[in-house]
């Protein structure tokens, strides 16, 4: 029988419910509420400490049934919530995502060898769930996609054999995303409509976010000049992303919008929209090309197949390999300056496979007295 739209999405709000009580306990220890120390940190690559498997074993048995259960039947599919949106429209499901995915990842770490493709399923159904109708949540997708990318490369080795499936699950996703893209762009576009419609409705001050404004008749102010400019933009949006087909073309995509926004004036009335909007889409689409990259990387290594090309790269070369102690670790990027900084921190983007990009600090000990 299938589910109707009204029940996936109340199973998709008791996720989010039931994510409260769901706590990872890597966030514990950074918070000073779990283990002793940051040798004691639950992260991919590291060892696992007994306080995170003795944390896991605690949670409430019924609750992580249910969440397992809830997560296991819905579609997948972005579960769709509120219908219309605008300026002021709240967007709560960040929040928790966030938590399971992190819950999620650290469920992977733990998992047996029998239980590990179940975990990572899991762990990519949730991103499949995660409604994407704005900059905002596209940017908080691909953040997860890292995450979620970065627990699967920590079981690389197992799951060569336990999931043979999982390269396909993977470019299936890469391949989704650029669908994604085109939804965002849509929604931001038919957001700003809706807004201008229900303008009189704006009561928020930080509607706009703009720390300059101090009454919501300001924002209307600035809206109104706006608008206009936004929405000629945000059409632009969807058509570049439409005849987008390549890494390139995102980065590209991505030049262009960053040189427009450069030329909007902040004292202009007119221009203040816009600039807020636009800022954070040329990193949004950097972000898909990293996820992209970290997907189409992992299928790769798993098939044993050549790594994928580097966008970034003027050359046009694969992505590169970083190496310890004659072992690969990982693969890197040259990223947006296009100089091969040999993986260097800040410079370079660092692609995990077997390890990660520095070596752990050896654990200290308290001498004994």
């Amino acid at each position: 029988m299938v589910a109707s739209p009204t029940d996936v999405v109340a199973k998709y709000e008791r996720l989010g419910a039931l994510s409260s009580r769901l706590k990872d306990y890597d966030s514990l220890v950074a918070l000073g509420k779990a283990g002793t120390n940051a040798h004691e940190r639950l992260q991919a690559f590291l060892p696992i400490p007994s306080a995170a498997v003795e944390h896991h074993a605690s949670l409430d048995a019924a609750l992580v049934a249910e969440y397992l259960d809830l997560l296991d039947h819905l579609p997948h599919l972005p579960v769709v919530g509120e219908v219309e949106r605008n300026f002021a429209t709240r967007l709560p499901a960040i929040g928790w995502v966030r938590q399971l995915a992190r819950f999620q990842g650290e469920r992977i770490l733990l998992a047996s060898v029998a239980d590990l493709p179940r975990e990572v399923e899991r762990a990519l159904h949730l991103l499949e769930v995660f409604e994407c109708r704005s900059c905002i949540e596209l940017m908080v997708h691909y953040s997860l996609v890292a995450m979620a990318s970065q627990k699967i490369a920590a079981r690389l080795p197992e799951l060569r054999s336990a999931m043979p499936d999982l390269p396909q699950r993977l470019n299936q996703l890469a391949e989704r995303n650029m669908t994604l893209e085109i939804t965002c762009f849509v929604g931001e576009f038919l957001q700003t409509l809706n807004t201008s419609e229900h303008l009189s409705e704006i009561k928020s001050v930080t509607v706009l976010g703009h720390p300059g404004f101090d009454s919501a008749w300001m924002d209307r102010l600035v809206f109104r000049a706006g608008r206009s400019k936004l929405l000629t933009n945000q059409l632009s949006w969807i058509e570049m992303t439409r005849s987008t087909s390549t890494p390139g073309d995102r980065l590209t995509n991505a030049k262009v919008i960053q040189a427009a926004t450069q030329r909007l004036r902040r004292w202009m009335p007119s221009d203040i929209l816009p600039l807020i909007s636009m800022s954070n889409i040329p990193v949004m689409l950097r972000m898909a090309v990293h996820g992209d990259l970290s997907l189409r990387l992992l299928a790769a290594e798993l098939r044993s197949e050549p790594w994928p090309t580097d966008p970034f790269d003027p050359t046009g070369s694969p992505l590169r390999r970083l190496e310890r102690d004659g072992k690969v670790m990982g693969a890197y990027s040259v990223d947006e300056n296009g100089v091969d900084d040999g993986g260097k921190k800040g410079k370079d983007r660092y692609f995990p496979l077997y390890g990660p990009l520095t070596p752990p600090a050896p654990a200290t000990t308290t001498p004994s007295p």
